[in-house]
């Protein structure tokens, strides 16, 4: 696929349909009579920017937001579904096309994006503007899109990402399936915060570890992830392989050597008929199944995972 340049004028060009959303012209005419300001935010306009589009569409409310989703899905004749009472956040499904929204973290459409965890998600597009006369102005208080420009992963604040920890993971997922750098401030950030992620629950750490290793070279970023502590957060049995030497037959220790079986794997999958030749469709449909690239990828890291504990060290009587 053709890589594009994240720019204002490419958001623009790919935000253009949304204007004839259904869905999003029934909300912004309740928004209205409600007097509430709506805007996309988040991964949405993050994707708009990069030409792309999201499963679903993430949207900041001013307030009053779990009514006005209500009398969204009732309007459209769709599905509601309340997410989080406390947070306020409500999710509408209808006509294809899913809506998530979300009331403002703050009193202002500045703050919420200033409660975000890094600055390509802290960007905004005002509903109202969308659906309007073109062109579509960016809001971008925190310079996402420059950072998005540059393959930039940045917080926006450290104690966001203390606020939930998974978002420690995300950084990595983000650079992963993204091919983004994580900066030096930020990484500083996680590896000081990185204990705090055995507060995450298990299945929120899954969908991220899944789509971090889902992606196409994932052993740089393990690596940069060990440098900061998280590996061994995510992965325990880490510790236990580092340092622990193997026969002549290897030239790296079982942790680097892991690492290693990673980054040969991904060399395979990248391009199967050069290993396996008439078998290389049939391992492109088998690695097509969901989740499968990511679970091949957790066992060539721990191929050698019961080196460590099974190891002996024979002396001669």
């Amino acid at each position: 696929p053709v890589k594009v340049t994240p720019n204002l004028a490419q958001l623009q060009k790919a935000a253009a349909p949304l204007a004839e959303s259904q869905a999003l012209r029934v909300l912004l005419k309740l928004a209205l009579a409600r007097q509430v300001q709506v805007f996309l935010v988040g991964g949405t306009v993050r994707e708009l920017a990069r030409g792309g589009r999201t499963p679903d569409l993430d949207l900041a409310v001013s307030c009053q937001t779990l009514a006005l989703a209500q009398e969204l899905a009732q309007a459209l004749e769709g599905t509601y579904v309340l997410l989080d009472e406390q947070e306020r956040t409500a999710r509408v499904v209808a006509g294809g096309e899913i809506l998530d929204l979300a009331e403002f973290r703050g009193p202002t459409l500045e703050e919420d994006l200033q409660g975000r965890d890094f600055t390509i998600n802290a960007m905004a597009l005002d509903l109202a503007v969308l659906m309007g006369e073109p062109p579509v102005k960016l809001i971008d208080p925190l310079g996402g899109l420059e950072d998005l420009a540059a393959g930039r992963v940045r917080m926006v604040a450290a104690d966001n990402l203390a606020d939930d920890p998974l978002r420690l993971l995300r950084a990595y997922r983000f650079a992963a399936t993204h091919e983004f750098q994580v900066t030096p401030e930020t990484a500083a950030a996680i590896q000081s915060l990185a204990p705090a992620l055995a507060r995450v629950a298990g299945e929120r750490l899954h969908y991220e570890l899944f789509q971090l290793l889902g992606s196409p070279q994932v052993a740089g970023v393990l690596r940069d992830m060990d440098r900061v502590g998280l590996l061994t957060q995510v992965f325990p049995e880490v510790t236990d392989m580092k340092g622990v030497a193997q026969n002549g037959y290897h030239h790296l220790d079982v942790f680097e050597h892991s690492l290693e079986t990673v980054a040969r794997l991904e060399e395979v999958l990248a391009a199967p008929a050069r290993f396996f030749g008439a078998l290389a469709e049939a391992i492109q449909e088998e690695a097509a199944a969901p989740g499968r690239v990511a679970v091949l990828k957790v066992a060539a890291l721990f191929h050698d995972i019961g080196k460590p504990q099974v190891q002996e060290w024979r002396v001669s009587p």
